[in-house]
């Protein structure tokens, strides 16, 4: 690019092959090393693992209404090729978490111009490459790398002025998560009253997306009799906040607006990067201030997605460090390395009038580094927690595999139920959720037990999996009379909170 900042044909049509390449050669590299060392978000990651199974087994037939069904139905598609469904898992979400990077290249190279978007380009990449999130859950089975892909897909179409592409796009998003329905909706309609004729506009983006919902209403109403397939995904997430009851009065809002500002300032400059949290913060204005297109969508979609998270914050009001809110973080993520990318260029250009191209340089490539020694720093802190509570679980899932005839009943659930359903088998596994409460406390679950030939049992802390309602007593760990058996302890893990029991007969007296 010539220093009157006019770039030359092949440039603009052709020069964003070269970062789009080399950032996704690198992108993939870093994701593929990950996957050997990340054990998982959560449960989700190994849940999915059954559930994309369950797809293929039903013929394509059935989905649960609670997890909306796009990502379940690719690795389905990608399991009846590889037959091994941790692979078809991670391909989609490899898939997904790689489209993201380049599609945030591709559109910091457009809001960059003539003048700054090889630069604008190289630095929003490699600001998301090795953001963590958005590379760790990129080397695992979880649903959202393709949801980020679709909600950047969804503005790249709108910026091209591809008003149906765009639509079906925003369908596609929400056919993997329920959120895109509430974040692409405001951002459709904006976009169609940037410009007449508005009403044409507004139909050709609204049609094909109420299409899409509308036929998964109707697939939720004929599969599982309920046309509100929104309910549970509303209620689990509201009801820690909105059924709260606050102590003083306007206690829930302050506690709300607490939650939603630790979210703003130190959850998310902490896992993005405090520089490339203020280079977005500062960029996204001069975005929006520009006429009707891309650049204005960009900032648009930038609030409504980081606008949503801080509402969930606001309303569910869980601790700020749980660890949802890294997952729902990931799909902003990416609309903030990309405003961030584009105001870094902008100040490279100034520095260099300035100061001259190397000291220029030198001083933003200061900064980048700065937020990628941060971003490493989040990055093996996930790791580490992952490897703590999450890798125990998943080596006491392959003991029970290569150990434990399959003849053997048991009482199990989370990650090691999870992981064990990845594939067909025939042991019979209970879950807690499963267990009616028995009458007669100790004993009636002895009894519950020992009727269904029960061989171990694996309790868990979390309230959530039932165990601790149904059998509040098993947190001692320890050797267990329960009536007509006894549990005697064989293993535990306190920082996650299980204890794995082998169930033994007691001897008449």
């Amino acid at each position: 690019m010539s220093d009157s900042g006019r770039a030359s044909p092949v440039a603009g049509q052709r020069g964003w092959v070269s970062p789009v390449v080399a950032l996704l050669v690198l992108a993939a590299a870093w994701r593929l090393v990950l996957g050997t060392r990340y054990y998982g978000w959560e449960e989700s990651d190994y849940g999915n693992l059954a559930m994309a199974r369950g797809v293929l087994e039903s013929g394509f037939t059935h989905f649960d209404m609670n997890h909306l069904p796009l990502f379940y139905a690719a690795s389905a598609a990608v399991l009846a090729l590889v037959g091994d469904v941790i692979v078809a898992t991670r391909v989609v979400s490899l898939l997904g978490g790689l489209a993201t990077v380049a599609l945030v290249v591709l559109l910091a190279w457009r809001l960059g111009g003539d003048r700054h978007r090889v630069e604008a380009a190289w630095l929003a990449g490699l600001l998301v490459v090795f953001q963590p999130e958005l590379a760790l859950y990129s080397a695992s089975s979880l649903r959202e790398p393709l949801y980020a892909a679709l909600l950047l897909g969804c503005l790249a179409a709108l910026g091209r002025e591809r008003l149906a592409a765009a639509s079906v796009l925003a369908g596609l998003a929400f056919l993997v998560r329920f959120d895109a329905l509430l974040i692409l909706s405001p951002l459709l309609l904006l976009h169609a009253l940037g410009r007449a004729p508005r009403i044409r506009r507004g139909l050709a983006l609204a049609l094909p997306l109420l299409l899409v919902v509308s036929l998964w209403s109707l697939y939720c109403h004929v599969d599982h009799g309920n046309w509100r397939f929104w309910e549970h995904s509303v209620s689990v997430n509201v009801d820690t906040g909105l059924g709260g009851e606050a102590e003083l009065p306007g206690q829930w809002w302050r506690n709300g607006l607490q939650v939603a500002l630790a979210l703003l300032l130190r959850v998310l400059p902490g896992h993005l990067g405090h520089l490339l949290a203020v280079a977005g913060l500062l960029t996204v204005p001069l975005l929006a201030l520009r006429g009707h297109g891309l650049a204005r969508s960009t900032a648009a979609l930038w609030l409504l997605a980081t606008g949503f998270w801080l509402c969930i914050g606001f309303v569910g009001q869980h601790d700020p460090g749980h660890n949802l809110y890294w997952k729902w973080l990931m799909p902003v993520a990416p609309l903030w390395g990309l405003a961030a990318g584009v105001g870094l260029a902008w100040v490279w250009a100034r520095l260099r009038r300035s100061l001259g191209a190397p000291a220029a340089w030198g001083l933003v490539l200061a900064a980048l580094g700065t937020v990628l020694i941060q971003q490493w720093a989040e990055t093996r802190r996930q790791l580490e927690v992952s490897a703590q509570l999450y890798k125990p679980q998943l080596e006491l899932a392959l003991y029970i595999e290569q150990e434990i005839p399959e003849s053997v009943p048991m009482v199990l659930d989370n990650i090691p139920g999870c992981y064990i359903d990845r594939r067909p088998h025939q042991r019979r596994l209970h879950n807690w959720m499963d267990i009616p409460q028995p009458e007669g406390g100790r004993e009636g679950l002895g009894a519950w037990l020992a009727q269904e030939e029960i061989g171990y049992v694996l309790w868990f802390r979390e309230e959530w999996t039932q165990a601790p309602v149904v059998a509040p007593w098993l947190t001692s760990g320890g050797t267990q009379r329960l009536g007509s058996v006894t549990l005697v302890e064989l293993e535990r893990e306190d920082a996650y909170g299980w204890i794995w029991y082998v169930v033994q007969a007691n001897t008449a007296p």
